[in-house]
């Protein structure tokens, strides 16, 4: 999995060097699509395509044959999240770069202060 951190500032950063000068067609089954793709635009990533699908959506053989032919005819990329990843067809997933979102806090020890501070015996992030 390719990992998109987010700062305590909520600025986005890429790990997804993997993908110098290519195009990534990004789909998505989320309520929010939106926010997937943007954030892949955010890290300087070039989204040629962007192909939302309703929350949930249970992937077919067909969808992933269109997306698989729309990212070969784009020369590009085929990225989705780890959330729909796991509802790909069987075989699917290693057609398609699954690229997540994490938290990476600048400054842990201070968050874990805070968290003590308000929560007795708080578990250290």
């Amino acid at each position: 999995m390719i990992v998109v951190g987010a700062g305590a500032t909520g600025v986005l950063f890429a790990a997804v060097a993997g993908f110098p000068g290519e195009g990534l067609v990004a789909f998505a089954g989320l309520a929010l699509p939106d926010k997937f793709f943007n954030g892949l635009t955010q890290t300087g990533v070039e989204v040629v395509a962007r192909r939302p699908f309703p929350d949930h959506h249970p992937y077919t053989e067909t969808d992933l044959r269109t997306l698989l032919a729309n990212a070969a005819r784009l020369n590009a990329v085929l990225v989705t999240t780890p959330k729909d990843a796991v509802r790909l067809p069987g075989g699917a997933r290693e057609k398609v770069q699954v690229i997540g979102v994490t938290l990476v806090w600048e400054d842990e020890a201070a968050l874990n202060a805070v968290l003590a501070s308000v929560i007795p015996g708080a578990v250290s992030v």
